[in-house]
């Protein structure tokens, strides 16, 4: 008892020097998960009520963006090295990972764009010579963009031609994180819709455990699909995963207090 007790601690330690280790080398990662955070505390309401409305008109044009700015990552230096990284026979659970997430979750993402093209050009069933080439189009534009100008390019002899630093380094990485966030914020509006929809009803308690095994596999599957290409940017950094762990518990926690499970 006392060596388990002894490794909670040292694993406790070991997590809050992690977090404050991103404050000494701050990464994309670090504003990412902040600003992920804070968006749920500050904007859950504004975001839910909003998602009949705003959310649904706009989101394919989210999606553009956000397939813009994985397009811009082939000039990402610390991006590409990070995929050529993950990619190494050798790391076979990071490539896994990268592929579920970013091609077999990849429907996740381009889905909701296929109903938010239908809502903006009023076609409920269009005929099937658009809505065939639509549907495909707008499915395989993000892990098309991804395979051909991310992972086609991480390979040592192209990230040795890209600067390290400079303003155009900076510029990419901007741009691609505004893209990137804001589909994250887009996804968890999603979830914060449906959690809106529950607030102040009253939950069984026999379905309080099934309600809150679906809302941590919800997150898993909505916050993954944008957060994976933070761990692709530095895969190796211990306090890129402490911050998403405590970005993504925080979050959760929050949900359950919001409809009442804890």
């Amino acid at each position: 008892m006392k060596f388990s007790i002894q490794g909670i601690r040292q694993a406790l330690t070991n997590f809050v020097r992690d977090l404050f280790g991103g404050f000494k080398k701050p990464g994309p990662f670090l504003i990412f998960d902040i600003a992920t955070m804070l968006a749920g505390l500050l904007f859950f309401d504004l975001l839910a009520r909003n998602f009949a409305t705003v959310w649904v008109n706009t989101y394919l044009y989210a999606y553009i963006f956000f397939c813009f700015a994985i397009f811009l990552k082939r000039f990402d230096r610390s991006y590409l090295a990070g995929l050529e990284w993950v990619m190494r026979p050798g790391v076979s659970a990071w490539r896994v990972g990268v592929y579920f997430f970013v091609y077999l979750l990849s429907p996740v993402i381009s889905g909701f764009a296929i109903g938010s093209f239908q809502q903006i050009v009023r076609m409920e069933t269009p005929p099937i010579y658009i809505g065939m080439p639509m549907v495909l189009g707008i499915l395989l534009l993000y892990p098309l963009i991804f395979a051909l100008c991310a992972q086609r390019r991480a390979k040592p002899e192209i990230i040795g031609t890209l600067k390290e630093r400079g303003a155009g380094q900076t510029l990419v990485r901007i741009v691609s994180g505004l893209g990137i966030y804001a589909m994250n914020l887009y996804l968890l509006t999603f979830v914060y819709h449906n959690i809106y929809r529950v607030q102040g009803e009253h939950i069984h308690w026999a379905l309080k455990p099934v309600l809150l095994i679906a809302i941590a596999l919800l997150y898993l599957l909505i916050y993954m699909p944008a957060r994976v290409h933070y761990f692709i940017d530095a895969p190796q950094s211990r306090s890129n995963r402490a911050w998403f762990i405590l970005s993504a518990v925080s979050m959760a926690v929050y949900t359950l207090f919001g409809i009442s499970i804890l």
